[in-house]
């Protein structure tokens, strides 16, 4: 029996940068990306402040952008608008990511089943098409949370965990990905990914991220890393580049 080799990636929040992340996956005959929206917050303009590679305060103060405030950088935090998420995801898989980026730890079942409910059939509406997978605001995942997501077909649902692994998951609504885009391991586990060849099972590369993180320019995130990234994809003859739902399904 000979096993496969699988990539995948996915970028949440639906922003602007989604767009030109796109472009790049589409010059290297990659598909194999799932992006995952809020549907109540499409359109919202807000400036993203990081420090160091981590994005992680958003501010509604856009004249902050493309500057730094003590240790804080600023970076675009663009979502794309309701009128667009057709066009610009079509050839995509779109996944659920909460209606508002609810943290799903904090919400009572009612809440859960509100914010859920209400992202998956926005996105179905906008999309025209079914809506199977979700990833964990904040990485907040709960038992509670997932019995909710099961009730509104869900099938799989990323963690922000990094395995540092290449296994399927054991558990599709508590997936692991493999690593974080801007970790500094992310070249290194991508490299061993493409020599080693499946001899026990087939295998998974997972990296996600979010496309702002790209604006950064640093070392570890940078547009030119996301090409270098797919160039090293597209030519390991070996791999299958696919969405995260083609792989679970």
């Amino acid at each position: 029996m000979a096993f496969k080799k699988y990539f995948t990636l996915s970028f949440d929040d639906g922003l602007e940068q989604d767009k030109q992340i796109i472009r790049i996956l589409k010059e290297f005959g990659l598909h194999g990306c799932t992006f995952n929206l809020n549907g109540g917050i499409l359109g919202q303009k807000r400036a993203m402040g990081r420090i160091s590679e981590y994005g992680f305060t958003e501010k509604e103060d856009l004249s902050l952008i493309g500057r730094k405030k003590g240790l804080i950088h600023y970076v675009q935090d663009f979502r794309i608008p309701a009128n667009e998420i057709a066009q610009v995801y079509e050839g995509f898989e779109v996944a659920s990511h909460a209606y508002r980026h609810e943290n799903l730890k904090k919400l009572s079942e009612a809440e859960l089943d509100a914010c859920i409910g209400q992202d998956v059939e926005t996105l179905q509406k906008l999309t025209g098409k079914p809506v199977a997978g979700f990833a964990y605001p904040f990485g907040a995942v709960s038992d509670k949370a997932i019995e909710v997501l099961k009730r509104h077909g869900i099938r799989y649902a990323r963690t922000t965990v990094s395995s540092k692994g290449f296994y399927l998951p054991i558990d599709p609504l508590r997936l692991q990905p493999t690593c974080w885009i801007g970790q500094k391991e992310t070249f290194d586990l991508v490299k061993r990914f493409i020599e080693t060849a499946p001899t026990e099972k087939d295998q998974m590369l997972y990296i996600w991220g979010h496309g702002y993180e790209f604006d950064y320019g640093t070392k570890l995130n940078s547009w030119e890393n996301l090409k270098r990234l797919c160039e090293m994809i597209a030519k390991a003859a070996d791999v299958c580049c696919v969405t995260n739902g083609e792989i679970l399904a």
